[in-house]
């Protein structure tokens, strides 16, 4: 399914980005903490946070749900907000491997100082590092 219109005319500027990231970090935030209660209950005690086998289920807890909600309908709750969608190049929805580069790229874009989501500044089709290595765009969707 492509949307039917300019590429130009629907391209994400980086403030509507921003936002729709905020969204979405406050949801993993609330999910953090309720996949951390069970186990504070299990333990009696919080985990601390270096504990590398923590930050991986925490990792592995954000990609779940990027990943279920771009291969599913190419929107997270931030995005749907925003009205922002994730495509492949064509238009079409976008597989578990760009979901995969996506969203391991987002984080080499902001481990650089940001420099990969300051890409989206100097480009026609406002696409950061992350967009372009895993061949998807961000598109504003029509409004409800």
């Amino acid at each position: 399914m492509s949307i039917l219109a300019s590429p130009d005319s629907l391209a994400v500027g980086p403030l509507r980005r921003l936002m729709a990231g905020m969204y979405d970090w406050l949801l993993i935030l609330a999910l953090a903490i309720i996949g951390s209660l069970p186990i504070v209950f299990f333990y009696g005690e919080p985990v601390p946070i270096g504990n590398p086998a923590y930050q991986a289920a925490l990792l592995a807890l954000s990609l779940g749900y990027f990943a279920y909600c771009w291969t599913r309908s190419g929107q997270t709750l931030g995005m749907k907000t925003w009205n922002i969608r994730i495509t492949t190049k064509a238009g079409g929805r976008i597989n578990a491997k760009q979901c995969l580069l996506h969203f391991s790229a987002a984080f080499i874009s902001f481990a650089t100082m940001g420099m990969g989501f300051w890409w989206a500044w100097t480009n026609r089709e406002r696409s950061t590092w992350h967009d372009l290595w895993s061949e998807t765009r961000l598109q504003r969707t029509p409004k409800r």
